[in-house]
């Protein structure tokens, strides 16, 4: 497990150059968890307007996770990172981080495992493997719901709307994105409701119900202030300055489309710019003004080149035939339906080569979650057999930190056992048949512990250790203990009885049991052992070896806490190294 969890914590990338990297590592050490918790918020919820500092927030903040094996840390670190790396379209090594994350978390992180499996959809999405995309969307629907998340559920609908979208099934996309517009209403997220509003509204376009496209876009207008610069508002006025002009209301759109440019220069992003003059030369074609329509198709094309998107390069440059067709320069008609060609077979192989190249990632992808299967199901195994040889808190708490921090326990109750006769009877009985009691005798002991919620240490020979309240707090772990004695006690006569009856030979108890301070920690690198030290342990020892074979023997100080609970009479006094003379009590009943 410990080894698992550092191998996971490998996972900080080396920064541009060393020099960034020590400052980087410099300043981590300085960080706190808190710290750390408000850089990777901060960085989530920014990481689009401010991406490059979100990402170096997270790099920092996952750097001071390591140093501090701050498991919380590593993984909003993590989900970060694959994030950022999906916005690059690096989709293979964003679904292996996004793997990485799940692999670390518990079950009831449902909330993040469901931002987990949110990004690997995406990146599926962007590959084209739609199956595959709405496949992971569903696990994290899911998992939002199980985690009561409204918003994330909101964007799950949403991106099923997306894939939808993509695969040409717009009816399913247009229930997809209602249901993601009715969560985000009900929830008031504006950004949301903004953004699924210019959604629906395409849809409607599309099926020429241009009236309640506008009323959709007009209720989204009303959410954004009136100053915002932004791309959502943008967007939103672009789209009202499209669906105005397919109503045929021209001056209306025109204004619409020169508060989108004016919003759009603020943003300075080409990419928006040659969206808006290719949107404005639509609406002056719709006017009969072929020139000034030329003219912005002729801006549009000079902006997509800047940025090289093919796929609008084409749309322009068939428009620009068209319109000087349209104009008469038959010239210039075949000159931009050439290139129009030749853009159109350009997509068409990169296409296949996109293909291609999607192919290979998912099968980069594909044997990586088969790595990521196997070390899951590894982890399983090692937690698995961690939890016969540690307690359950101890495992959690080595999951969670990666180390176990050895504690002073204030008051506990130790319980000892050893098996009167055991020697003789070992001494001419086969192994198998030793082997065969000592296993039932244990096993019987174990269900008693388990019952009783105490824990079993471990055994040593024909020995038995345990202890009540070390792990968990309970005021009447004492009296829990002698009662655990008693069971015992009443286990081994049940089975003195049996093997009186089958004529075979038996071995009978000795326990005894003391309640004080102690240690417990975890001890070995290679094989882990947790336990208890402390005169407190050593005292139950002695009270054990020292007392009455087949009762539950217990110190005076384990006296004064169940005399009323339990009837006790004294049975005189032990030797205890250091201590001298103790008296000690038989529990009767």
């Amino acid at each position: 497990m410990l080894k698992d969890l550092a191998d996971l914590l490998k996972i900080v990338e080396p920064l541009p150059d060393k020099s960034s990297e020590s400052v980087l590592t410099e300043l981590s050490t300085d960080l706190s968890e808190k710290d750390i918790d408000g850089l990777l918020e901060y960085a989530w919820e920014n990481c689009i307007t401010e991406t490059e500092k979100a990402r170096v927030d997270t790099e920092m903040a996952l750097n001071a996770s390591h140093i501090l094996g701050y498991m919380r840390g590593v993984t909003r670190a993590l989900r970060n990172k694959a994030y950022f790396r999906m916005l690059k379209s690096d989709y293979k090594h964003s679904v292996e981080d996004a793997q990485y994350l799940l692999n670390l978390l518990d079950e009831s992180e449902t909330q993040l495992a469901g931002t987990a499996w949110d990004i690997i959809a995406n990146c599926y999405n962007g590959l084209g493997l739609y199956e595959k995309s709405v496949e992971s969307t569903y696990k994290s629907l899911k998992l939002y719901e199980m985690a009561g998340y409204e918003r994330g559920i909101s964007w799950a609908h949403h991106n099923l709307g997306n894939v939808f979208s993509n695969i040409g099934e717009f009816e399913k996309a247009d229930k997809e994105f209602r249901r993601s517009l009715d969560k985000f209403e009900e929830i008031g997220h504006k950004e949301g409701i903004i953004r699924l509003c210019t959604l629906v509204s395409q849809n409607l376009r599309r099926d020429k119900k241009y009236d309640e496209a506008m009323k959709l876009l007009l209720k989204a207008d009303e959410l954004i202030p009136l100053e915002e610069h932004s791309y959502l508002s943008f967007s939103n006025n672009l789209n009202l300055g499209i669906t105005q002009r397919l109503l045929g209301y021209l001056d209306e759109s025109a204004q619409y489309y020169s508060k989108s440019k004016e919003i759009g220069s603020t943003l300075k992003n080409i990419e928006l710019q040659a969206q808006y003059e290719y949107e404005l030369a639509l609406l002056f074609k719709d006017q009969g003004d072929l020139k000034s329509s030329a003219n912005h198709l002729d801006n549009a094309l000079e902006y997509s080149t800047q940025i090289n998107t093919r796929q609008h390069k084409k749309d322009i440059a068939h428009a620009l035939s068209g319109v000087h067709e349209e104009m008469g320069h038959s010239i210039e008609a075949l000159k931009y339906f050439k290139l129009y060609d030749r853009l159109s077979r350009e997509l068409l192989n990169g296409d296949a080569l996109q293909r291609i190249h999607n192919m290979e990632v998912q099968k980069d992808i594909e044997s990586a979650e088969r790595e990521m299967e196997y070390h899951r199901r590894l982890q399983e195994e090692t937690e698995k057999i961690l939890k016969n040889v540690l307690p359950i808190p101890i495992v959690e708490e080595l999951k969670s930190t990666g180390r176990v921090k050895p504690k002073r326990i204030p008051h506990a109750a130790a319980l000892f056992t050893d098996f009167v006769g055991f020697t003789a009877i070992s001494s001419h009985t086969s192994p198998e048949e030793i082997v065969s009691q000592l296993d039932y005798c244990f096993s019987g002991f174990d269900k008693i512990m388990d019952d009783l919620c105490i824990e079993k240490l471990k055994t040593i020979g024909d020995g038995y250790m345990a202890v009540a309240g070390a792990l968990t707090s309970c005021e009447k772990h004492t009296e829990i203990c002698v009662r655990a004695g008693l069971e015992i006690r009443k286990f081994m006569e049940e089975y003195i009885m049996m093997r009186k009856a089958e004529g075979k030979e038996y071995w009978n108890v000795r326990i005894g049991i003391h309640c004080g301070p102690l240690i417990a920690g975890v001890i070995g690198n290679k094989k882990f052992a947790y336990d208890v030290w402390g005169d407190t342990v050593n005292t139950a020892s002695r009270i054990e070896s020292g007392g009455q074979v087949g009762e539950v023997n217990i110190s005076s100080e384990v006296y004064k806490v169940v005399k009323d609970q339990f009837t006790c009479v004294p049975a005189g006094l032990v030797e205890a190294k250091g201590k001298g003379k103790l008296q000690i009590y038989t529990v009767v009943e």
